[in-house]
């Protein structure tokens, strides 16, 4: 079978919050495919097929957890990296599937809603295969979105992958802060409340480093502004 025009194909790339899915589920109601990878790893991980939607992957977030006290509903840390390592492996599974997925869609566009965590691929030969076959289109969070993602991150603290190279030294930084000896010992919710700023601050970097490399990047604000196909199609210059 010919591969499909992967120049009609796009990843939307950006911190969880801040419109992937939303938008994404727009586009499909447009007539694109969308291809969510949360939604395949949940698929994956968790062995179901069509409870998980797009707009709901509380079981991917529970199974992924809060790293903390097992008492108040934390994981214990041996657990907790586990977890994360599963999940990234999953996520790379998945990412290397986009050109499949792509060439068997029956649809002339694609857009394929990334994770939050797309970022934190350290193996840069999978960042250029999803740029060789989609142009990543990085939403940039406004000043304003980006308080509000962070307000969100306080007053309902989730689940997250944590980059390796960053978790254990924001980990021991929150022991020494608060004055605790083991993470079996930390509120769950507190420690994620705490490093969320963290994480934002270590990703944007990332962000636009392969936006620069791959794709084109967006604000928020103008993501938001989009209320027809025809205008996203010229806000990326499809």
């Amino acid at each position: 079978m010919p591969h499909k025009d992967y120049a009609k194909s796009i990843t939307l790339m950006g911190m969880s919050g801040v419109g992937k899915s939303y938008f994404s589920m727009k586009l499909a109601a447009w007539g694109w495919q969308n291809y969510s990878c949360d939604v395949e790893i949940g698929k994956d991980l968790l062995g179901v097929d069509n409870e998980l939607q797009p707009d709901d992957i509380r079981a991917l977030m529970e199974y992924l957890g809060l790293l903390g006290d097992p008492a108040k509903g934390g994981l214990p840390m041996k657990e907790f990296v586990r977890r994360q390592k599963i999940y990234k492996i999953s996520e790379m599974l998945m990412l290397l599937r986009l050109a499949q997925q792509i060439d068997k869609s029956d649809t002339e566009y694609f857009v394929h809603d990334s994770t939050g965590s797309l970022c934190e691929m350290t193996d840069a030969d999978i960042i250029d295969y999803v740029g060789d076959v989609s142009l990543i289109v990085y939403i940039e969070a406004s000043g304003d979105e980006e308080a509000e993602l962070l307000q969100r991150a306080q007053d309902s603290p989730k689940p997250i992958y944590y980059p390796p190279d960053k978790f254990q030294g924001w980990v021991d930084e929150f022991l020494q802060e608060h004055g605790l000896s083991s993470t079996d010992e930390m509120p769950p919710q507190d420690f994620a409340r705490w490093v969320f700023p963290k994480l934002l601050q270590s990703r944007k970097p990332k962000y636009e480093a392969i936006a620069k490399n791959h794709g084109i990047t967006i604000s928020s604000a103008q993501l938001k502004a989009c209320e027809s196909e025809a205008e996203f199609k010229e806000l990326i210059g499809l």
